[in-house]
């Protein structure tokens, strides 16, 4: 009896041990992550309306924030297409709108709870269909187009050693191999992030940008528009230590390079290379950063019904 009470005080403490381990690694997650950033829907839309302009009806679009960036409200439209403006009622000026208050980031507490972002409304006032159609109904598609400015951040690790070309064995970390890359809640991620040894003072580190939404990418402030603005974004590393080169970043500012890069096939890959003048046994955080415009629509529908008279 008493060795079976031994081992269960043994295993208690054993619980009790493995608990804040867990519990911290929680806490320090930087970001809650995934693949969206702004959505919309349309909010109860009226798919019948009649002929004739005296059935005048909203269109109401909701905006919902499931990524990590805050946007203000000037850097979101939402245009409505699919449909003649003059044929409703409206000029063209007066179906692309700016909501009325920016939207809220997705974020997460210190004790690993989420805060989920609330939704916000554009909405399109008294659509009027003003001619008479010819027979009885007519069909006609409604898109909501939404094209608003975003940001990815991700966090990876740099491993330094006293002596970059024969390391001492079971070191603090590992010179040549995949590191782990963590991204905030984005269309456009950093993955593979890789590092090896170029010399006795310099390094080498390599990742992909990959768009990983499911809507349309475009150059930063370029308001979705443009086909050479297509499959863009502004990409800024920082390692925090002097002496980084990245290929085709040649925005250089201290510790880090930036630039804009074009993704062919939803894929761009970077090279960096960090020289050192601090040679020592301590890994470092390399912060990135992707900034871009994005756009998503959502399709509806809506049937013109004639009325006699």
């Amino acid at each position: 009896m008493k060795k079976i009470g031994i081992l269960l005080i043994i295993g208690l403490l054993l619980i009790v041990a493995c608990t804040p381990s867990e519990n911290t690694e929680l806490k320090i997650k930087p970001f809650i992550g995934g693949t969206q950033g702004i959505v919309p829907t349309f909010d109860q839309l009226r798919t019948e309306v009649n002929d004739g302009g005296n059935d005048p009806f909203d269109v109401v679009v909701k905006l919902k924030n499931n990524g990590e960036t805050k946007v203000e409200r000037e850097k979101v439209t939402v245009k409505l297409k699919g449909v003649q403006p003059q044929q409703f009622g409206k000029s063209e000026d007066q179906l692309s709108l700016h909501p009325e208050e920016g939207l809220e980031a997705m974020r997460t507490l210190e004790s690993g709870d989420i805060i989920d972002s609330q939704p916000v409304f554009v909405e399109f006032k008294e659509l009027n269909h003003i001619t008479q159609i010819q027979g009885n109904v007519v069909s006609l598609p409604l898109v909501a187009e939404v094209c608003y400015l975003y940001e990815t951040k991700a966090v990876t690790k740099m491993c330094v050693r006293e002596n970059l070309l024969t390391p001492a064995e079971n070191g603090i970390c590992a010179l040549e191999e995949v590191k782990p890359v963590q991204n905030s809640g984005g269309t456009v991620h950093v993955q593979n992030v890789k590092q090896s040894v170029q010399g006795k003072d310099k390094l080498r580190i390599y990742f992909d940008l990959v768009h990983v939404g499911d809507g349309s990418l475009y150059e930063k402030n370029s308001d979705c528009e443009g086909d050479r603005k297509q499959n863009k974004v502004y990409v800024k590393v920082d390692s925090g230590v002097p002496g980084l080169r990245c290929t085709g970043l040649n925005d250089l500012s201290g510790t880090s390079a930036g630039g804009t890069v074009t993704l062919y096939e939803n894929k761009k890959a970077i090279s960096c290379t960090q020289t050192l003048e601090d040679l020592g046994d301590y890994e470092k955080p390399i912060d990135i950063t992707i900034d871009y415009d994005y756009s998503n629509t959502v399709k509806g529908e809506i049937k013109v019904k004639h009325v006699e008279g």
